[in-house]
């Protein structure tokens, strides 16, 4: 398939992309790396604490915002876990909302 501009299409319900789709990392990554403003528009800001071992990261959590490794997130933020097939959210808010985290 070919899009109205030109770009060709991202299949990413293929087989042998299964790998790459459970991963969030690595999907939005790959997003990333394709470069389409299309794509890019709608991808959430993110930032990755990964907590399976595989990379050490510096998270500090105030009152209004989230840092992991210098990036800043406002809050309300939303964690996902790595794994495309969990479904265990947590939500921070921030203080002048009444703070806290929520697990979905």
């Amino acid at each position: 398939y070919i899009q109205k501009n030109g770009h060709p299409s991202i299949v990413l319900s293929e087989l042998s992309l299964d790998n790459i789709t459970s991963d969030r990392r690595i999907f939005y990554d790959l997003l990333q790396a394709h470069r389409q403003e299309s794509i890019l528009k709608k991808l959430p800001v993110r930032a990755y604490a990964n907590r399976d071992g595989s990379a050490t990261c510096n998270v500090v959590v105030r009152r209004e915002h989230i840092e992991i490794d210098g990036k800043m997130i406002l809050k309300p933020c939303m964690e996902r876990p790595a794994s495309a097939q969990n479904a265990d959210f947590r939500i921070y808010y921030p203080k002048s909302s009444g703070g806290g985290c929520q697990n979905i």
